[in-house]
C-alpha cells in the first residue's frame, strides 16, 4: 500500500490475479541534475485499463517515453510481457501498441491504402486489415481519402495502425485531445472494448479527469517525479483502502425493514434515511457505511425477506475532487 500524511488514497492492485503486462520497478530518470522520474514503480494488468494522472512537468510523458523505448532509464526496469524494454528491446515493443502522439497519416491516401502500407513494412495479413477496421468501426468509411477524415476518424485510424500487429499492450498519451463529444466516446467505447473483451492491458495519459473517470479501471498518480499513489478507481474516489468502511446509498421499498435488517446483520451502520424524490413509486434513500463485501449478503437478506433493492451505489466524489485532495491541486498536464 502507499500511505500519505492524510490517510490511505492508494493500495495494492486488487487485479494481482491477472498477467501482468508492463512491469516497472524503481524507475529513475534525470537531466542534468533534475531528477525527473524518481524510483516509480506500478503494473498494467491484461484487461485492465489503467489511467496515468500527474501536475504538468509530474515526469508523465518521461515515464511513457521510456516505456516506448524513446528514453532509456537512469536505473530501474521496465518489462513487457515479461521482456525487459532495454535488453530484449524486440521482443519487449513486439506486444506494445499505441499513439504517443497524433497519429499520422497519408493524407491522399484511403485510410485502407495506409493500413496497407503499414501491414507490408510489418508482415500483417489482409485479414489482419480486415479486423482492425472493423474493431474500430470504420468499414464504411475507409476507402476515403484520410484528408476528409474527422479529428475522430484519424483516431480511430490511428488505433487500428496500433493494433495491427496484435499487441497485448497499448499505450496513448492525451489520445481525445481535440476531440468532439463524439469522437471522446467512440474511442471510449473502442478501448472498454479491447480490454474487457480481448484482455489488452491499457495505459493512459490524459489531463481530461471526467474522461478518465468514466475510462479507467485503476489509476497511478506522480508529482514532482514521485508515486504518489495506486488504486482501484472507485476506491480512489471514496479515499478508502481496499477493506475501509466505504459509503453506498440504497433505494430500497421499505425504509424501516431495511433498516432493521441492516441492523440485524451489521449493526449501527446506517447513517440517513429519506424518502426518494421525483419516484412515482414509494421508494427510499437509505445510506449506510460498511465494507465492500458486504454489500452482496446486504442484499440478498433484504430481497430474501422481500425488501426490493432498486439501486446500491457507492457514494465517492469525482476523480478530479480525489486528485486534487491526493496532490493538493496541482495543475493536470
Amino acid at each position: 500500500m502507499v500511505h500519505n500524511g492524510a490517510g490511505y488514497f492508494g493500495i495494492e492492485d486488487m487485479r494481482s490475479a491477472m498477467e501482468k503486462i508492463l512491469e516497472i520497478k524503481e524507475l529513475t530518470r534525470s537531466f542534468g541534475n533534475k531528477v525527473v522520474v524518481d524510483h516509480i514503480s506500478f503494473d498494467v494488468n491484461s484487461g485492465e485499463i489503467c489511467g496515468f494522472l500527474g501536475p504538468n512537468g509530474s515526469g508523465k510523458t518521461t515515464t511513457i517515453k521510456m516505456i516506448a523505448g524513446m528514453l532509456f532509464p537512469d536505473s530501474g526496469t521496465i518489462s513487457v510481457c515479461g521482456h525487459d524494454v532495454e535488453t530484449d528491446f524486440e521482443a519487449a515493443m513486439a506486444n506494445v501498441g499505441g499513439i504517443v502522439e497524433n497519429p499520422d497519416s497519408y493524407g491522399d491516401f484511403s485510410g485502407r491504402m495506409n493500413l496497407e502500407l503499414a501491414a507490408k513494412v510489418r508482415g500483417v495479413s489482409e485479414k489482419r486489415i480486415d479486423e482492425v477496421i472493423r474493431i474500430v468501426g470504420l468499414e464504411n468509411r475507409i476507402n476515403e481519402k484520410v484528408k476528409r477524415y474527422s479529428l475522430g476518424m484519424k483516431q480511430r485510424l490511428g488505433i487500428a495502425h496500433a493494433l495491427l500487429s496484435e499487441p497485448r499492450f497499448l499505450m496513448f498519451d492525451e489520445p481525445t485531445n481535440g476531440l468532439d463529444p463524439a469522437g471522446i466516446r467512440d474511442f471510449r467505447r473502442t478501448i472498454k472494448r479491447l480490454a474487457h473483451e480481448e484482455g489488452i492491458g491499457v495505459l493512459v495519459s490524459s489531463h481530461m479527469m471526467t474522461e478518465m473517470e468514466l475510462l479507467c479501471d485503476k489509476v497511478v498518480i506522480i508529482e514532482k517525479g514521485k508515486l504518489m499513489g495506486i488504486s482501484d478507481i472507485d476506491l480512489f474516489k471514496n479515499g478508502a483502502a481496499e477493506g475501509d468502511v466505504m459509503q453506498y446509498k440504497l433505494v430500497v421499498s421499505s425504509a424501516d425493514d431495511a433498516r432493521r435488517i441492516i441492523t440485524e446483520k451489521l449493526g449501527d451502520v446506517v447513517r440517513d434515511v429519506n424518502r426518494k424524490a421525483r419516484s412515482s413509486k414509494e421508494l427510499w434513500e437509505v445510506d449506510i457505511e460498511v465494507e465492500e463485501d458486504d454489500i452482496p449478503m446486504l442484499v440478498k437478506a433484504l430481497v430474501c425477506e422481500d425488501v426490493e433493492v432498486w439501486m446500491v451505489e457507492p457514494m465517492g466524489v469525482s476523480l478530479e475532487d480525489a486528485y486534487i485532495n491526493a496532490t493538493g491541486g496541482g495543475a493536470i498536464g
